[in-house]
């Protein structure tokens, strides 16, 4: 057995897409051919494991298939952080845009991406499931075909009004070859790099529960519209002008959100956070002045956090006196 045919990779496409392709291209029939076809010692099965990815990675080396690992940064910083690595990325399953494959039938690497709601292109919902209730599996060798023969590009377009910048877009820019995402204010200014999505994900799950939802982090089962109509809520609140993070935890706030909102800022240490724990004080002190906070678990913690929230905002009162 051997390659005849070795196809370009195309545009943020997934290795299982790829693979997929030169099985199709090269008329095998069977995922296992793979393993004959790179002497994988461990079988390949529905997805790609990370040694068999750098074995892969060997096998395939040419300079026209190094787009293919552009994503490898990405995955690698996902897989190291406990919380994200359950909420960003499916395991041997993807959604698609059944209008991008009818352009080009491909799987892109974005798509895997547990938040990419709605097609940022074409502003159709994501399809996680043929019309036979069969979940989408990223490799396959008839690529773009559900096991029951039907092609996902005839898959129904359910199309949305959605802003031209949103959070799918913001997903996107995780995978954009030249990473001008995370760099383009018009993406999401408030903050910066790997920690934007920890951070915006962790409101979405409060939001998300509110709904009357699982967490995200312990359920297997998630309400995609459910999901979607958090991250809009969220990000669209991150993204806009200075004053809406605190109109964002208002619309939050629940009887059990302070108590949330609590570990949530213990858990942003960063200094580039510290304007947000600041927003979280004024409005943690604005609730207890309000006598909102009597139930809470963590009115010592709340306390503490008063404590030291004033004592920071006096001193920066006094070295902006100081200078004038």
């Amino acid at each position: 057995m051997r390659i005849l045919h070795l196809p370009h990779p195309e545009t943020n496409e997934t290795l299982e897409s790829y693979l997929s392709r030169i099985l199709k291209d090269n008329c095998y029939s069977s995922v296992s051919d793979l393993n004959v076809l790179f002497k994988l010692k461990d079988g390949i099965q529905a997805t790609i494991y990370p040694s068999q990815k750098q074995f892969l990675k060997q096998k395939l080396s040419s300079s026209f298939t190094k787009g293919l690992w552009r994503d490898d940064e990405t995955i690698e910083w996902v897989l190291s952080n406990k919380y994200l690595r359950r909420f960003l990325f499916t395991s041997c399953h993807t959604k698609v845009c059944p209008e991008c494959l009818y352009e080009k039938m491909y799987y892109r690497c974005v798509w895997r991406c547990t938040g990419y709601t709605t097609c940022h292109i074409h502003n159709c919902m994501m399809q996680s499931k043929c019309l036979c209730g069969r979940k989408i599996i990223c490799l396959s060798p008839r690529p773009g075909i559900c096991i029951c023969d039907m092609e996902l590009d005839k898959l129904p377009r359910d199309m949305i009004e959605q802003s031209k910048v949103n959070h799918n877009v913001f997903f996107q820019a995780m995978f954009d070859e030249n990473n001008k995402g995370w760099n383009d204010k018009n993406i999401l200014s408030t903050f910066q790099n790997h920690e934007d999505i920890e951070l915006l994900f962790k409101l979405v799950n409060i939001d998300y529960q509110n709904k009357g939802q699982s967490s995200l982090i312990k359920s297997y089962f998630i309400n995609e519209k459910a999901l979607r109509l958090s991250l809009e809520k969220v990000y669209s609140s991150l993204s806009e002008s200075d004053g809406k993070l605190n109109e964002l935890l208002g619309m939050l706030d629940k009887s059990i959100f302070s108590d949330r909102l609590i570990k949530l800022k213990d858990e942003l240490a960063l200094e580039c956070f510290s304007s947000i724990r600041d927003e979280i004080d004024l409005y943690l002190i604005g609730k207890n002045q309000k006598g909102q906070l009597q139930d809470s678990n963590f009115l010592g913690k709340i306390a503490k956090s008063f404590s030291i929230a004033s004592s920071h905002l006096m001193s920066k009162v006094g070295v902006e006196e100081g200078e004038k």
